[in-house]
């Protein structure tokens, strides 16, 4: 449990730790995801579409998108 508000926390993280990206889960991101046949959870897809469309790596351990690789994996 955590000893202050959710939301307290959640703004402290993003920012004291400025490497932290929040994206937003917009249409181009829900359309994007759709094209990729990659994987059955429509939330690992959008994961992946939004690392597709910064142009970023994941850090992931999920064996189905370290199998397929539709994106660039940094922890491999």
């Amino acid at each position: 449990m955590l000893s202050v508000n959710f939301a307290d926390w959640v703004g402290a993280l993003f920012d004291d730790h400025p490497m932290l990206l929040s994206q937003p889960f917009d249409k181009d991101t829900v359309i994007y995801s759709h094209g990729l046949k990659f994987h059955n959870d429509p939330f690992d897809r959008a994961i992946v579409a939004t690392a597709l469309q910064l142009g970023l790596p994941l850090i992931t351990n999920d064996s189905v998108i370290h199998n397929k690789k539709p994106c660039a994996i940094y922890w491999d």
